[in-house]
């Protein structure tokens, strides 16, 4: 959003006759100057998953008390709620201080604009944040933009494995069909472990992925990453694909494997393995109870999140003694290269930008507060509050608190609020316990040395403004054109063929956007 744009939409606001003070939203540069004796308070725009307020948690506790700072938060569910609140405030004028869970191309956009805080003036009142950008100089290009800006702290991940999404199957429903995990190796056996799962049942679905309305990429990403070998289909199955081999980009649509996995899914529809109104719908609430019922015998990405183990498992157990949700490695080809997924970047995409409208001083306390939310005391607090935790004679810590293995909410968000775990320093498995079967698989599948060529390590990229503003506007034109056509190709209903469909794609500005990808890899990686 350009500086002319804002302008257009606050003179239109104002011959509507609304006061933009009146709404919070004055746009003026606030230039009062703050001691450390004066309590600071700000107004903070975050996404939750909580049902409590994050204002009560220890760790808000804590910034309030060791920064001498308070907030009004305006928290919103994650998703569209959130989304349509956060782009409200991003085309408004200085509604919040602090806005969270902002993408690193919407930091880029509104900091071009001057909304947001150049954070390389501030960097001496970040320690934490650059030490991490010391120690892992390849997710540098995910924290400064192409002119060397910051204007966002990112999500910090903590743990290598946090992008690493398994499939399940529930135990008693493979046994009833014959099969075991050996069968779901390959797609192959994958595809006929489902058919003997579904047996002669009509509008039986054995197949569940728990994906929201209209999430098509999200629902694609598992079989593009296994049929490409990993060269794409991570993060996003419609951006650029990096062939690590050549070490160029690719156009997407065109690499090896990704027609053939839409093919398999198609698979999938043809022979009744999945809804058909699958991706039409949001069924994030509804697995497990598609479980209890015996409906769903295979899901993909219910392993992960801070309460979704433990909770499916003990839902399970009770409506069927003995039902267990077993984790397995992504299925492959059967040919080639294996790939279970990908590495968590240091860098995430989602983080925290500031508003250029607060005063100096003002800023800098907040840096200094949100900077130290990427210190190892600030982690150990987090996670490992003294009060509901313990150290044991290895020196690894545990929850002594069953609240936290349990995720008792009136518990875990005083604790380890979501919404802040989320947007700092994040590791979503501190509260799987130590026998479970998930921690189990972790070890020895994800964790395991052995399997690490299994992973994928992403390349990270930095644009310029003008390189940004041309994807952003190319990448929408790609977005729009592939989820209007994608879910009728991949039902085999569509009067599309799979070459126009993709010439359509490149003319659109897949091929413009994959030349800006290689003259960014080039700058970045290739100049001496």
């Amino acid at each position: 959003m350009k500086i002319w744009k804002r302008i257009f939409c606050i003179a239109a606001a104002c011959c509507m006759g609304l006061s933009l003070a009146a709404c919070g939203r004055s746009g003026v540069k606030d230039d009062t100057e703050y001691t450390d004796e004066d309590t600071i308070t700000y107004k903070w725009l975050i996404p939750t998953q909580q049902q409590s307020s994050v204002y009560n948690s220890k760790i808000i506790q804590e910034l309030r008390e060791r920064f001498n700072v308070d907030f009004e938060f305006s928290a919103y569910p994650t998703g569209e709620q959130f989304n349509n609140k956060k782009q409200l405030a991003l085309t408004g004028e200085g509604e919040y201080d602090i806005y969270s869970w902002v993408t690193k191309d919407e930091a880029n956009e509104y900091g071009a604009d001057e909304m947001f805080v150049d954070l390389t003036e501030y960097s001496e009142y970040m320690p934490n944040i650059m030490k991490v950008a010391e120690e892992n100089p390849n997710a540098k290009y995910n924290l400064y933009n192409g002119e060397g800006n910051i204007f966002r702290f990112p999500t910090v991940e903590k743990d290598p494995a946090s992008s690493s999404l398994e499939f399940s199957v529930v135990d008693a429903q493979l046994e009833a069909a014959g099969k075991t995990l050996n069968d779901l190796k390959t797609w192959a056996g994958f595809h006929d472990t489902l058919v003997a799962m579904k047996g002669d049942k009509q509008n039986y679905y054995p197949f569940y992925l728990r994906t929201k309305a209209l999430d098509v990429q999200n629902f694609l990403y598992p079989f593009i990453m296994s049929f490409t070998k990993g060269v794409t289909g991570y993060y996003s199955v419609t951006t650029p694909a990096f062939d690590h081999d050549t070490q160029t980009y690719k156009v997407p649509f065109e690499v090896s494997g990704y027609k053939e996995a839409i093919e398999f899914v198609q698979s999938l529809y043809t022979d009744g393995l999945i809804n058909p109104n699958h991706v039409a719908v949001d069924n994030t609430g509804t697995i497990v109870e598609s479980m209890k019922k015996g409906d769903t015998c295979i899901t993909y990405d219910y392993n992960g999140g801070l309460s979704g183990t433990y909770t499916a498992q003990k839902d399970l157990s009770d409506a069927h003694e003995g039902w267990q949700i077993v984790p397995f490695p992504l299925p492959q080809t059967g040919e080639g290269k294996e790939v279970y997924g990908v590495r968590s970047m240091a860098f995430g995409e989602n983080g925290t930008a500031l508003s250029s409208l607060m005063s100096d001083s003002k800023t800098v306390r907040a840096v200094k507060m949100l900077d130290w939310l990427y210190s190892e005391e600030a982690y150990n607090l987090l996670y490992w509050h003294e009060d509901v935790s313990a150290v044991d004679e290895s020196g690894n810590h545990y929850y002594t608190n069953e609240d936290m293995y349990q995720s008792v909410a009136s518990t875990v968000d005083v604790y380890l609020p979501w919404s802040i775990t989320a947007l700092f320093q994040s590791n979503y498995y501190t509260v799987l316990e130590p026998d479970n079967i998930f921690t189990t698989f972790r070890e020895e599948v994800v964790l395991n040395e052995e399997n690490e060529d299994k992973y994928v390590n992403p390349v990270a990229l930095s644009f310029s403004f003008d390189e940004q503003e041309e994807i952003s506007a190319l990448q929408s034109k790609v977005n729009t054109y592939f989820m209007m056509n994608i879910s009728g190709i991949m039902r085999g209903n569509s009067d599309l063929s799979w070459d126009e469909f993709v010439n359509e794609l490149k003319d659109r500005g897949a091929t413009r956007i994959t030349e800006i990808y290689n003259q960014a890899y080039q700058r970045l990686y290739k100049t001496a």
